[in-house]
């Protein structure tokens, strides 16, 4: 109740937590970076995707830590309204939402309004079952103009659940998969996936791309989309991407 009343007396959009021992409590304001997403078979720039940053620890212990605490859904609300607030013109913008925090309040309320030229990257924390109102929930988010992607697919929780579940336009697969593709478990769990995609209509994205080599390897196994260092780090919003998103000389 403290933590939630000093995040109202200080604005919109911010999350507080509570510590113990009468620690103060500290707002975190989710700083948003624009990572290049790109055809594979031109290095066109088709889109970018919203990273949260902190000023004192990385996205990934920040976020752990809330849902540890309870205020994950509160900081995952934060930081969709802070991607959706430096939308850029003329791209898709991909924003991280978790499984298990659509439907709640503070998500609706920050995906509410028009989603056209909207990704929603859907992650899995949690081994979540297939349930009506998800299934409607997912409907009415692409209703309203939302790509749905599945994000990570190759590690985590019930990947085949996943794609049965949300029907997603884009699965983007996991880097572990594209740091791998030279072996033939991993190169043969992109062909499948990438078959899939053909079957259905969705396309597939690699993440962490950062060769030449993968760039190559990616795109003649079928993969549409990709994203890596190779194609632009992440940087703030307001810079010009496609001076981060040419495609290598020797590609």
């Amino acid at each position: 109740d403290i933590a939630m009343y000093n995040a109202k007396s200080q604005g919109r959009n911010r999350v507080c937590l509570a510590i113990e021992d009468d620690t103060p409590v500290v707002p975190l304001r989710p700083e948003i970076v624009l990572q290049p997403i790109v055809e594979l078979a031109t290095g066109a720039l088709v889109a970018v995707e919203a990273l949260s940053r902190f000023p004192n620890d990385g996205p990934a212990a920040v976020f752990e830590a809330a849902r540890l605490d309870g205020t994950w859904v509160e900081l995952e609300a934060a930081a969709i309204t802070a991607a959706l607030a430096v939308r850029p013109s003329g791209l898709l913008l991909a924003v991280n939402v978790s499984l298990d925090a659509l439907g709640t309040g503070p998500v609706r309320d920050a995906l509410s309004g028009d989603l056209t030229g909207v990704i929603l990257e859907v992650t899995e924390q949690t081994d979540i079952k297939a349930t009506p109102w998800l299934t409607d929930e997912v409907q009415g988010l692409r209703d309203r103009g939302a790509v749905i992607a599945v994000d990570d697919w190759g590690k985590g929780f019930s990947n085949l659940d996943r794609l049965l579940l949300l029907r997603p336009e884009i699965v983007k697969i996991d880097m572990s998969l594209v740091h791998n593709l030279d072996l033939d478990y991993h190169r043969a769990t992109i062909q499948t996936v990438c078959a899939w995609a053909d079957l259905v209509g969705a396309r597939i994205c690699a993440e962490g791309v950062e060769t030449a080599h993968q760039w190559r390897e990616l795109q003649a196994i079928g993969v549409h989309l990709g994203q890596g260092w190779l194609f632009g780090v992440p940087i703030a919003p307001g810079l010009d991407h496609r001076l981060q998103a040419g495609a290598p000389v020797d590609a």
